[in-house]
């Protein structure tokens, strides 16, 4: 094959990594999009023909390739180091994949064996050409299929090894089948068929593995919104209760006045004093104690102290000054709140004095957030969540596996 079709082959291939990689992953702006185009061709192509002129050992080959697919689905798209590592592997077998597949049709369609079709000078570039152009055509239609919804920052390390493996085996088996029909004149049809069908079925389970995790992630996020109206719904009704106990309050103030002035009248000094203490205690605990200078946290701590009141449980709290915390409002919800309804929780079952310490500073730029709570049994927890005894367990136990997804959005650590 000539060095001109060389670099056009290796140019074409390039052109269907971006396809591909721009399919699953959102690009970086290095100078502007029409210039990153052509940067990112070229330092796929470049690479990959020196790869493929002067390396002779197979297995080296592949491993180059691999690394050179992983270090530009790093340096130019915004993904996770496992999503790049995955998606060159499935990448590079897609490929291989489809040179073998197309090599198998031309020994059915010209009853040839796989080392004539390589060997010929018109076979091997009419192979390759047909290859190249029904790979661009795949990921094409991939990319148009899975851009609809990409929810492929949810599949999990667990998923993408199994696509990795079941890409190898769809290479070997193709191998397998082209080496089984090499001395065969007429391939059966139903060869034929598997071939088609191993072709395929690496990206329709890549399609069917970013569909669940799709679903995964809306059923996270619905139980997020409806978390989060159950704590703006309690949040609400907490305020009431401090309105009208402030109301029933400011109700009676003149006769509160009245019979203070008549024990200051009368020198009862002490027993003013009491009856003062006993009210102002009444005030205080009537309107939001816990100041943070954060209007989130203050709602959450507020209410959530109220509740523990309610139940005969006290709320420990030591707060700093918070007003320069900076963290969605969204997030921070999810995070607190969830520990705290945790905490009250298995306070209420705890045998032991109910006392649920907590702690909120900003210390060297870090937002610190503890709570400690005693327990009747001891807790596991297994993949961020708790395990639950309620009976809805679709909705239940499924709080500090939000606490942990909300905390990787703002890069923190538990």
């Amino acid at each position: 094959m000539s060095i001109l079709f060389s670099i056009a082959i290796v140019l074409y291939e390039s052109m269907c990594c971006m396809i591909f990689f721009s399919s699953i992953m959102d690009k970086k702006q290095i100078i502007n999009n029409r210039l990153d185009k052509y940067i990112i061709l070229l330092s796929i192509a470049i690479p990959g023909l020196i790869i493929s002129y002067f390396v002779s050992f197979p297995f080296i080959k592949v491993l180059l390739i691999i690394m050179l697919y992983m270090f530009i689905a790093i340096l130019f798209y915004k993904s996770k180091f496992w999503v790049c590592i995955g998606s060159s592997i499935i990448l590079y077998t897609t490929i291989i994949a489809l040179d073998h597949f197309v090599l198998l049709a031309l020994m059915a369609a010209f009853s040839a064996s796989s080392e004539t079709i390589i060997s010929s000078t018109i076979f091997f570039p009419f192979a390759a050409i047909i290859s190249k152009v029904l790979l661009s055509l795949s990921f094409v239609l991939f990319s148009r299929i899975i851009s609809r919804n990409r929810a492929i920052e949810y599949v999990t390390k667990r998923d993408w090894i199994i696509l990795i493996v079941y890409s190898i085996i769809t290479i070997l088996a193709l191998i397998t089948i082209i080496e089984l029909c090499t001395g065969l004149k007429n391939i059966p049809y139903i060869v034929e068929i598997t071939g088609v069908g191993l072709l395929f079925s690496t990206l329709l389970v890549f399609e069917l593995l970013e569909a669940a995790a799709k679903h995964g992630k809306n059923v996270r996020e619905n139980a997020l919104i409806k978390m989060q109206l159950d704590i703006e719904m309690k949040s609400i009704v907490s305020l009431k209760n401090s309105y009208d106990m402030q109301r029933n309050i400011m109700h009676d103030y003149k006769n509160h006045i009245t019979i203070i002035y008549q024990m200051l009248n009368t020198n009862n000094y002490d027993q003013a004093l009491s009856y003062v203490r006993n009210l102002s205690g009444d005030i205080y605990y009537s309107l939001y104690r816990i100041k943070t200078n954060h209007d989130i946290i203050d709602v959450i701590l507020n209410q959530k102290d109220q509740i523990a009141q309610k139940v005969g449980i006290t709320m420990d709290i030591h707060a700093g000054d918070l007003s320069t915390l900076n963290l969605p409002a969204e997030d921070l919800v999810v995070i607190i709140a969830n520990v705290l309804d945790n905490a009250i929780e298995a306070c209420e079952e705890a045998k032991t004095k109910k006392i649920i310490t907590v702690k909120l500073i900003i210390e060297n730029d870090f937002f610190i957030f503890s709570v400690i709570n005693p327990v009747s049994k001891s807790v596991k927890i297994v993949n961020n969540r708790i395990a639950t005894t309620k009976e809805d367990k679709s909705r239940h136990g499924l709080g500090i596996q939000n606490v942990a997804m909300s905390l990787k959005k703002c890069n923190g650590d538990f």
